[in-house]
């Protein structure tokens, strides 16, 4: 008999398998199931299967109902995978308004999200003039050094920008790379305070709302439209 103690990690591990499994489970099941039919089928003791479902249903992942007394996938769940969907489609939804704005303006124009840390490309249109400034699909860069990047911290809940602020690495990029919080801080201010950038972040998100349904989730992480155009304009 093995009585060698099964550590957190490991209790974390098989934790992860079970929610992914029941997800897989009534993802393919076609109805409603049971506690019991859930216990037998994933081989989960009852007591456990009950806190792990009743996490889930709180959460909005499975949904309960008290007349069947059966289980399914709930909300939360479904939103999930629209909006990973909407991720993946937006560089096409989007490449419209990257035309017309970059018709209009002369300028490159890309499409950028919240990944991390970072502010992502993830669509361009590269202006007809001769001398460019423009970053390609899949460039990333730090948020606190690209102007994308300071207005989606400048459109963040200023919880989450302290969460930034306190994890931050700077690095210098070029001569003008800010540093410092403190700089960090006056820049982000002054994106509010001018409402340049930061109106910029909402008309794109307004523009990509009412042409395509997109919707962000208020918390910076709705595209952001750069116009990059070389000092000497």
């Amino acid at each position: 008999m093995n009585d060698k103690p099964v550590d957190d990690s490991q209790r974390a591990v098989k934790s992860a398998d079970r929610v992914l499994d029941l997800f897989e489970l009534l993802s393919g099941w076609g109805r409603e199931m049971s506690h019991v039919e859930l216990a037998d089928a994933l081989d989960i003791p009852k007591s456990s299967l009950t806190q792990l479902l009743k996490n889930l249903v709180a959460r909005g992942y499975v949904n309960f109902s008290p007349v069947s007394k059966g289980y399914k996938l709930g909300e939360a769940f479904t939103k999930l995978a629209q909006r990973t969907s909407q991720t993946h489609n937006l560089d096409l939804l989007a490449s419209p308004v990257l035309e017309e704005i970059a018709e209009e303006t002369l300028e490159s124009c890309t499409l950028n999200r919240l990944r991390g840390d970072q502010s992502e490309v993830i669509a361009t249109v590269v202006s007809q003039l001769r001398l460019v400034s423009h970053m390609r699909v899949g460039d990333v860069g730090p948020l606190y050094a690209l102007s994308s990047g300071k207005a989606m911290l400048a459109a963040m809940p200023d919880a989450m920008i302290e969460e930034y602020m306190g994890r931050v690495v700077f690095e210098r990029i070029t001569p003008k790379t800010i540093t410092s919080t403190a700089e960090l801080r006056r820049e982000i201010a002054q994106v509010r305070d001018l409402d340049i950038e930061y109106t910029s972040v909402r008309q794109c998100r307004t523009d990509l709302d009412a042409r395509h349904g997109f919707q962000g989730d208020g918390v910076g992480r709705a595209p952001i439209l750069p116009l990059p155009a070389p000092a000497i304009r």
